[in-house]
């Protein structure tokens, strides 16, 4: 029995070795200790090709800010889609607040009362963000040139 153990660790012990690309000695595999790591202090590896990048954190947006780009007609198409996804529900094909989810909850807030008629885009973009009383937010799912995109959609809706 002794002999098979003796046997098994054998091939264990030489299957973990590899010999150098020059076929000198054989030695214990150190994958984990010889990586390609930068040290402290040291700038970071290059991202890989088709990594996806990240930004950190988004920047705060106020109440009084304007959209930072004007509505085109694309703009505001996709702005549309996303309402209809993500806002309809709620407040309406309308944005009156009247949905289908409206009966069932408080009434959604009517996007095209005089209040948010006469407020800066920075306050309906940081509803969207941030959600209000009622209201998830959506900051996870939207990103924020989406968030701009249904502003402008909501300036549309809000035109006589």
């Amino acid at each position: 029995m002794w002999r098979y153990s003796a046997l098994l660790l054998v091939v264990f012990l030489l299957a973990s070795c590899e010999r150098y690309p020059s076929g000198g000695d054989v030695r214990i595999r150190r994958d984990m200790v010889d990586q390609p790591s930068y040290r402290p202090q040291k700038d970071p590896l290059p991202l890989a090709e088709g990594a996806v990048p990240t930004i950190g954190v988004e920047p705060p947006v106020t109440r009084e800010a304007s959209s930072p780009a004007a509505a085109t007609p694309a703009s505001i198409t996709q702005g549309q889609k996303l309402f209809v996804i993500y806002c309809q529900h709620c407040h309406g094909a309308s944005g009156r607040g009247d949905g289908p989810v409206a009966r069932k909850i408080s009434r959604p807030a009517d996007l095209t009362a005089r209040k948010y008629l006469e407020a800066r885009d920075g306050l309906i973009y940081n509803a969207i963000r941030n959600g209000g009383v009622i209201m998830p937010p959506l900051s996870e799912a939207l990103a924020p040139a989406e968030r701009w995109r249904v502003v402008d959609y909501v300036r549309k809706l809000q035109r006589p």
